[in-house]
């Protein structure tokens, strides 16, 4: 980015932190709060150098045993605390005076969309995701693509013993990896009705 540009790129980088990674900011009382929304294909990630009043800190995502820790380690200053913003239960452990972890319960399933760049010049054509909602034991999604394409989500579970059902889609198991020895991966197959141009599909996941 440029000096003079910082507003135009704040509008991808606040969203990112925000949104993705859930970072909330409260200096008056050297807080973070952490409600994150990555993508299910992450396994983990590091935000560097979170400044908060006169103190800098790291943030470590993790998914580990159905869970995602979140550890904040202090790289200078003060001490900041560190909670969830999940309206949903989590437990959180203190350890130490220079790191904070918080381990916050994943969804029972999660699904991916698989993102490419458009050739230069190009239209874009992906799968858009218009609306989720969900609860307890399940995930309704509202998707739109090219009519008559054929799509694919990746799933994630993240519990045992899932009795997994789709309604709108069917479930499969991708091809990639198999070549590597590697479990193939577990995907949704969606059907686009015909017709020029976007075409919406409501798909429902049971468990």
């Amino acid at each position: 980015s440029t000096s003079h540009q910082l507003w135009s790129s704040a509008m991808v980088v606040v969203p990112a932190l925000r949104g993705l990674f859930g970072i909330d900011i409260d200096a008056l009382s050297d807080t973070i709060t952490v409600t994150p929304h990555l993508p299910a294909a992450w396994d983990h990630a590091t935000v560097r150098q979170i400044h908060i009043g006169q103190s800098i800190c790291d943030l470590d995502y993790q998914r580990t045993d159905g869970k995602l820790a979140v550890k904040l380690t202090m790289v200078s200053g003060t001490d900041v605390r560190l909670k969830s913003g999940a309206a949903v239960s989590s437990s959180a452990t203190q350890s130490g005076a220079s790191a904070n972890t918080l381990l916050l319960p994943l969804s029972p399933v999660e699904v991916g969309i698989a993102h490419e760049l458009p050739l230069p010049g190009a239209r874009t054509q992906q799968m858009k995701v218009l609306a989720q909602s969900g609860d307890a034991h399940s995930l309704h999604l509202r998707l739109e693509a090219q009519g008559g394409s054929v799509q694919r989500l990746t799933v994630r579970r993240n519990a045992a013993g899932l009795n997994l059902r789709a309604e709108g889609a069917e479930l499969g198991r991708a091809s990639e990896g198999q070549a590597s020895g590697k479990a193939a991966a577990e995907t949704v197959v969606v059907q686009f009705p015909l017709g020029s141009g976007y075409q919406e599909k409501e798909v429902t996941l049971r468990w």
